[in-house]
């Protein structure tokens, strides 16, 4: 008899794509991936060039491994200096809402919501009205790429460049979409 292994895919149902069972049979057999040694280190950074180069990243060091994304997030609000201006769109997922709403109502975040049109996009207007009220303070924008709601891909590239035109940091959740 087979024995099945349940690796609780939380988010999806789905069976995994070809591949991902034999890699993850792997990685179970590989070294310590702590001791950054051996094969575990080098398939780490393999994975993590092959993602840099899947989203255009110029800087394989600008993909950062997690337990999940859940923590990733509750990290990425953790970065967020103390007086910070915070933008999430509401369709967000609550994995980032929770933390994000703890942090406002410590007091260490100014938080404000972006609304979506009638078709489920986070339009520029409505980013440029979310952000008005930030005036010289750090601003960060929260938005998921695809939603688990509704299913829309935002405009992900058009939203990035409008951040980086007006130096806003954009924390991407790509849980759902990548």
């Amino acid at each position: 008899m087979t024995a099945i292994l349940n690796w609780n895919r939380a988010a999806t149902s789905a069976d995994p794509a070809p591949g991902v069972a034999e890699a993850m049979i792997e990685g179970l057999h590989a070294v310590d991936p702590a001791r950054g040694a051996g094969l575990a280190s080098a398939r780490r950074e393999q994975v993590r060039d092959a993602a840099a180069r899947l989203f255009g990243w110029s800087a394989p060091e600008r993909v950062v491994f997690t337990s999940g994304a859940t923590y990733g997030l509750n990290q990425a609000v953790r970065a967020i200096p103390e007086g910070a201006f915070v933008v999430a769109s509401e369709l967000e997922h609550n994995a980032a809402l929770r933390p994000l709403e703890a942090a406002r109502a410590a007091g260490r975040l100014e938080l404000s919501f972006a609304r979506f049109d009638p078709s489920g996009m986070v339009q520029l207007p409505e980013l440029e009205a979310a952000f008005a009220a930030r005036g010289e303070r750090e601003a960060w924008l929260f938005l998921a790429l695809a939603s688990n709601v509704l299913g829309t891909l935002q405009p992900v590239e058009e939203i990035a460049s409008w951040c980086q035109a007006r130096g806003v940091h954009l924390v991407l959740d790509l849980s759902q979409g990548a």
